[in-house]
């Protein structure tokens, strides 16, 4: 069987997202308890919170389909927030565009 490596970069990216599920999580989880929250940006959270689990558990399984699901929400979500909040997370954005360029580095390597 010829079984496709997974690189160590992919594996911390995936780890990445797994912590940025559990971290979400716990926000949305406080955000619900507090009240202080806009129904459907907090539905939208939660489904970006879940589809970043997908793409984590993707990625540690070598799909591409890891690699197109995050580029479709990660521009989406950023827009959202931009609507919402009124502000974009630079810092964040930037982080996107640098996951996003290494996982389109090895899309190749994927099933």
């Amino acid at each position: 069987m010829n079984e496709t490596k997974r690189p160590l970069i992919i594996t911390l990216i995936a780890i990445f997202f797994i912590w940025v599920f559990i971290m979400s999580m716990d926000n949305i989880f406080a955000a619900k308890e507090t009240q202080n929250y806009i129904v459907w940006y907090y539905n939208f959270s939660i489904l970006v919170t879940v589809l970043s689990l997908i793409t984590a558990i993707g990625l540690l399984m070598m799909r591409k389909f890891a690699v197109y699901l995050y580029i479709i929400y990660a521009p989406i979500s950023f827009l959202i927030q931009l609507k919402v909040l009124g502000t974009l997370n630079f810092y964040g954005a930037f982080l996107a565009l640098v996951i996003l360029i290494i996982l389109t580095k090895y899309l190749d390597k994927m099933k």
